[in-house]
């Protein structure tokens, strides 16, 4: 039952990056679906079981697109030298839940210390520097990591909320990667939309030329953004901080710069409204995706803390020994 509510997880983001890519496909090939190479592939399949030889080839699409979509949404929210540095992502989130849940000291991490991670400077405080943040930072990870996996090794029985949490993470961290790619795409049709128009004498409206120049000047400042964070070289590689979210900013970037440029042949001309909805999706997702995780980080820590003996309360490693051998004995 664990595998197929994995699948289904996994099959929801896939659904979520489908419009985008839609959209890809609509500025770039609009006439592919309707080509003569799909219709020679199609051939071979009787026409009475082509909806239901769709159906079976659209489960498996679905679920590799969620396979490859998760790990990218995860590190597209969590990269602390893009979004991060605006948004609070996980870590930060988790810090401030931290201080507010009353949980036991982390040995050599203070509550200004978990503010500071949490990207809040009380007392106008200087932010801390780059080799001391990223001692702090690791070290909570640790401990965060700690907890959570002691909680695990329970069991699935003993943890439904927290895996309810945990699932309805993922689906929310993937719906806000393809919302924002989505918002991003239509932005970009919008700016370039018109801009192939074969009645078109060499000249566009005022609105028209304003329009391009805006869809420029975003894709500018997607590659401008993307390559100052690339430039900078704070990425370790080795440490599994791979940038992401710099190759997605590029990637929409020059995208964008095709599309408002050199022009469209889009079929689809609600790209204006799909901008609008998309990027109000986007903030009720991101705001589902931190809400979400201040209640998992909560659940976490209060969970562990349930588990510690009165007399240790004051430690937090005390009584992962104990939940390991009652976990070997079951």
């Amino acid at each position: 039952m664990d595998v197929f509510k994995l699948t289904f997880e996994t099959v929801i983001i896939g659904l979520f990056a489908l419009p985008w890519l839609w959209v890809v496909l609509d500025l770039t090939q609009p006439d592919l679906l309707t080509s003569a190479t799909i219709s020679r592939l199609l051939a071979p399949v009787p026409k009475e079981v082509r909806p239901h030889a769709i159906g079976l080839a659209f489960f498996p699409l679905a679920y590799l697109l969620g396979l490859m979509i998760t790990p990218v949404a995860f590190e597209f929210l969590n990269d602390p030298d893009m979004l991060g540095s605006i948004l609070p992502g996980e870590e930060g989130i988790q810090a401030m839940t931290y201080t507010k849940v009353g949980a036991p000291p982390i040995p050599g991490l203070d509550r200004a210390t978990l503010l500071e991670l949490a990207n809040f400077h009380p007392g106008g405080a200087e932010a801390p520097s780059g080799n001391s943040y990223q001692a702090n930072s690791l070290q909570f990870r640790k401990e965060f990591a700690h907890e959570e996996s002691t909680l695990l090794l329970r069991g699935p029985e003993s943890n439904g909320r927290i895996n309810r949490l945990h699932e309805r993470l993922s689906v929310l961290q993937g719906a806000t990667f393809s919302a924002f790619a989505l918002t991003a795409l239509c932005a970009f049709a919008w700016c370039g939309r018109g801009s192939q128009d074969p009645n078109a004498t060499g000249g566009h409206s005022r609105g028209e030329k304003v329009r391009h120049s805006v869809g420029v000047l975003l894709s500018f400042l997607f590659i401008g953004i993307a390559a100052r964070s690339l430039v900078s070289g704070e990425h370790q590689f080795q440490a599994g901080d791979v940038p992401v979210a710099e190759v997605v900013f590029l990637g929409l970037g020059f995208f964008g710069l095709y599309v408002t440029i050199c022009g469209t042949r889009s079929r689809c001309n609600v790209h204006g409204l799909g901008f609008a909805s998309a990027f109000c999706f986007v903030l009720l997702c991101y705001g589902g995706y931190a809400s979400s995780e201040a209640s998992y980080a909560q659940e976490i820590f209060n969970s562990y803390q349930a588990l510690q003996p009165a007399s240790n309360a004051g430690g937090s490693h005390n009584v992962a020994q104990a939940v390991l051998t009652a976990a070997n004995g079951e």
